[in-house]
């Protein structure tokens, strides 16, 4: 997924993932604000290509499997159990409406 100028825009904690992937960065908020979830979050920022999440933020949101507006792309290992995903967010169903 490429927008227009070229660059794609990845969503997470760590920017250090956008840097790397040579795309724009949108800072996710450790905590959900309230009862918000990833999916409304994200349709808050609909310029969000891609979502990196690490093992801590993903239990601090409430858990993103099943979420319609995210698709896995990869888990990256990290040390002992702990993990990155890579989701990529669909614009479609992005408010997590079901």
């Amino acid at each position: 997924m490429e927008r227009k100028n070229g660059k794609t825009t990845v969503a997470g904690t760590d920017a250090r993932v956008a840097f790397y992937a040579d795309s724009e960065f949108i800072s996710l908020p450790p905590h959900p604000a309230g009862d918000e979830h990833i999916c409304g979050w994200l349709a808050a920022h609909p310029r969000a290509d891609y979502l990196m999440i690490d093992d801590r933020t993903e239990r601090r949101w409430g858990g993103v499997w099943g979420r319609p507006c995210l698709r896995l792309v990869k888990r990256y290992p990290r040390v002992r159990k702990t993990y990155y995903e890579l989701f990529a967010a669909k614009s479609a169903g992005a408010d997590g409406a079901e």
